[in-house]
């Protein structure tokens, strides 16, 4: 159970960015910095649990699409000129 902490706090960031956070350019940054290490964690998770479980992959496999389908629905969708510097936000349809 201690080897999983990070995943846990690493998909609990994930969400409260998310959640709290998405509207603000800062925000999406934490978030997209936070996803690549949920990726990071998950896959370092299905290493060690192809080695030494097989069947235990499976737990994975809905926390990862229960992540995306997180990253898809988010509420807003942030762009950034980087000639002018101007940041657009916008709702996501």
């Amino acid at each position: 159970m201690c080897h999983r902490l990070p995943l846990v706090l690493a998909v609990l960031l994930l969400r409260l960015v998310l959640a709290a956070a998405a509207p603000m350019a800062v925000g999406v940054a934490v978030a997209a910095v936070a996803a690549m290490l949920l990726v990071r964690l998950v896959l370092a998770e299905a290493v060690v649990l192809v080695q030494w479980q097989r069947p235990a992959l499976l737990l994975l496999l809905p926390l990862l699409l229960a992540t995306l389908l997180l990253w898809h629905h988010r509420p807003t969708t942030v762009s950034i000129d980087l000639l002018s510097g101007n940041t657009m936000m916008k709702l996501k349809v």
